[in-house]
């Protein structure tokens, strides 16, 4: 996919960014790739917190800079060899998100069950078919307007405390609490699983914040023998950046995120900002 920078808000007196990014990609030596990072960010002095994980797989990125150091650090690994490609997503914050930066390598870019590393996450004819938010948005709205019997089956790969601040409209809360268990739970007939007695050509659209965990399980699906895996492109954070603010927007309440805003508005402001109470954090 095409590189996309993203701002939900637009603010001057911003002191700091948020930004998120992750790319698949195979990195050869990635103890060595984690050196060079942090090179990078101590050379030029960069004030940034947060997860920054690597691995043979790519990297994982939930961090938040001081002035532009967060977006001049994503850049920077944007432009080295495998990286090139990436969605990062910058929203303006009056101050750091994250106590403080660990940058490490990481056996799993995401947590699941079995592990990762036998997965081919870095090939993208394996994972599902990404889904621009347009294209999403066409797709759930037919949906609504044809044969319930017929539509896809509308996936929420999160945490169940996460579905409870906000999901798409006619998506059903996870069975699971936390989004490793997915792989057992969602299959699970006596659990009330999903994907449980569903066909394996039926058509599944699932979804995440950011769009990672999706591409990881829908590997997953496709090895299981799924065949018409969607995703959506950038998560629920570029839906918003598309339809945040319009009308017709089919995300009911507000979504949570992993930082200190706890939960962000449809139009990517904190909901702290908006008036509304933030979720307690998960324990």
């Amino acid at each position: 996919s095409s590189t996309s920078s993203t701002s939900s808000t637009s603010s001057t007196s911003s002191s700091h960014q948020l930004i998120t990014f992750f790319r698949f990609t195979t990195v050869v030596d990635p103890h060595a790739e984690v050196e060079a990072h942090r090179d990078f960010v101590e050379t030029n002095r960069l004030e940034i917190r947060g997860r920054i994980y690597v691995n043979e797989q790519g990297v994982n990125a939930q961090m938040s800079g001081r002035g532009d150091d967060g977006e001049r650090y994503a850049r920077w690994v944007e432009s080295r060899p495998g990286f090139g490609g990436m969605r990062i997503s910058i929203y303006p914050i009056s101050s750091q998100a994250h106590p403080k930066l660990s940058l490490r390598y990481k056996p799993q870019l995401v947590q699941l069950e079995g592990g990762t590393r036998h997965l081919p996450i870095t090939d993208p004819s394996r994972r599902g078919i990404p889904l621009s938010p347009e294209r999403w948005h066409a797709m759930l709205e037919n949906d609504a307007d044809n044969d319930p019997d017929a539509a896809p089956v509308l996936l929420d790969v999160r945490n169940g405390y996460e579905w409870d601040v906000g999901h798409f409209r006619g998506a059903k809360r996870p069975v699971q609490e936390s989004f490793r268990e997915t792989v057992e739970t969602n299959v699970d007939a006596t659990g009330g699983g999903p994907l449980a007695g569903v066909r394996k050509d039926a058509p599944i659209m699932m979804y995440c914040t950011g769009g990672i965990r999706c591409d990881v399980y829908s590997t997953v699906l496709r090895e299981q023998g799924y065949d018409n895996v969607f995703t959506l492109e950038g998560g629920v954070q570029a839906y918003f950046d598309a339809y945040g603010k319009r009308d017709d927007c089919l995300w009911d309440d507000q979504l949570f995120v992993f930082d200190s805003r706890l939960a962000m508005t449809r139009d990517g402001r904190p909901s702290s900002e908006a008036g509304g109470d933030a979720p307690a954090p998960a324990g």
